[in-house]
């Protein structure tokens, strides 16, 4: 009964977690501003989640095994993330205002986004899951494992399912206003993004 309660509470929030603003909304707003296809975006939204579900694995893992102890400190850490996302958004702002793309070649800007957008979700495991394998500790690796597969698809799919949706509807609507200010618009969200994330903690 407690083995399958926990594998259920740990769908549940993985799927909950996903819906999170900051884990598919920068890869459609960035997706767009940066005209990649929908591929592109896939692409890196399962990068950066495999990024984000590997983490959050990785802590749980050692929390079912060391126990509660080894989140001490992670407050501290989960700021940077939210860093990266503000800066991000200036950074769109900034070249929506000078309206250049800089010295850097469209490879290494896109590589540089990709980077960026997988450190955001990397550097952010999903901490409550973290205490249901804390909780599950009793239960053996293959509780652990199955509870992993779970989170990991959980987690995944509604990330992409998300993005591919907001995707399609971003290509599909087209505002006149939202053409020219385009970096500056998208540049602000994430920053607000970022912004709320910080008074969510």
């Amino acid at each position: 009964m407690e083995e399958s309660s926990l594998l259920i509470g740990g769908l549940v929030l993985s799927v909950t977690h996903a819906i999170i603003p900051t884990h598919w909304m920068p890869f459609v707003l960035v997706g767009k501003v940066e005209g990649w296809s929908l591929r592109k975006v896939m692409g890196t939204l399962l990068l950066a989640g495999g990024g984000h579900v590997g983490g959050t694995l990785v802590l749980g893992m050692i929390a079912g095994m060391v126990g509660k102890v080894i989140m001490k400190g992670w407050e501290v850490s989960e700021i940077i993330p939210i860093i990266i996302l503000i800066m991000v958004g200036g950074v769109y702002i900034l070249r929506g205002i000078g309206k250049r793309e800089g010295e850097l070649s469209k490879p290494h800007k896109e590589i540089i986004t990709v980077f960026s957008l997988f450190l955001m979700l990397t550097l952010t495991p999903c901490e409550p899951m973290v205490l249901v394998y804390f909780a599950g500790c009793t239960l053996g690796v293959r509780f652990l494992i199955i509870l992993s597969i779970i989170v990991a698809i959980g987690t995944l799919f509604s990330m992409s399912v998300l993005t591919f949706v907001g995707f399609k509807v971003s290509q599909e609507v087209k505002f006149q206003l939202l053409e020219k200010y385009e970096h500056q618009i998208i540049g602000g969200i994430l920053i607000l993004l970022g912004i709320l994330s910080l008074l969510w903690r």
